[in-house]
């Protein structure tokens, strides 16, 4: 179940909130191949970190005195912290990407992906298997965030009209990303 989620806000990530509901045709960080790789490498070390860090809070301070419910505020506070963090790399290193990291919301958008992504790690997992298991999630993320930028080029052609230009490709992609984590869960 919990993949289910994982492969859900991977696929909403890259579908609706990078591409936006209605302005599909706008989003000018998708036709950037270096910004989306960037970008999803970013989200996936920062995804890591967060399940790290909170893995350790959450043995060693969270059980062991029974305040499992603040751990809601300390996961949004990790994401802010690391998506914040990001930003300032971003700022620091290169204009035009933290143009496109400004442009399109995406330190909003990248922090609601890894707290939802926190939310599907299991809190109780040992430090190795939190370690594992964030990365393999980081690096679907990059996987998936590749993909559609790969074939969003191809959503531009004049002959399909501009309001369903970006279903037949997304159906396309997630169908083959479905086989492809599914054939990964099966050979396990």
């Amino acid at each position: 179940m919990n993949s289910a989620l994982v492969f859900s806000l991977l696929v909403t990530n890259n579908v609706l909130l990078t591409n936006g509901f209605g302005a599909l045709g706008l989003q000018r960080n998708k036709d950037n191949t270096l910004f989306t790789f960037l970008n999803a490498i970013l989200v996936a070390v920062g995804t890591i970190v967060c399940a790290v860090l909170y893995n350790v809070i959450y043995t060693y301070l969270l059980d062991p005195y029974n305040v499992e419910k603040l751990g809601v505020l300390i996961v949004v506070v990790l994401a802010g912290a690391i998506n914040f963090a990001t930003l300032g790399i971003l700022k620091a290193s290169n204009k035009e990407m933290y143009y496109y990291y400004d442009t399109t919301y995406s330190y909003v958008i990248n922090m609601g992906l890894t707290i939802g992504i926190l939310f599907c790690i299991n809190s109780a997992l040992s430090l190795i298997d939190c370690l594992i298991t964030s990365a393999f999630i980081g690096l679907s993320y990059v996987l998936t965030s590749m993909l559609f930028a790969f074939v969003y080029n191809r959503l531009h052609s004049r002959r399909i009209s501009r309001m369903i230009r970006p279903v037949p490709i997304t159906i396309l992609t997630m169908a083959v990303l479905s086989m492809i984590i599914y054939a990964i869960s099966i050979s396990f």
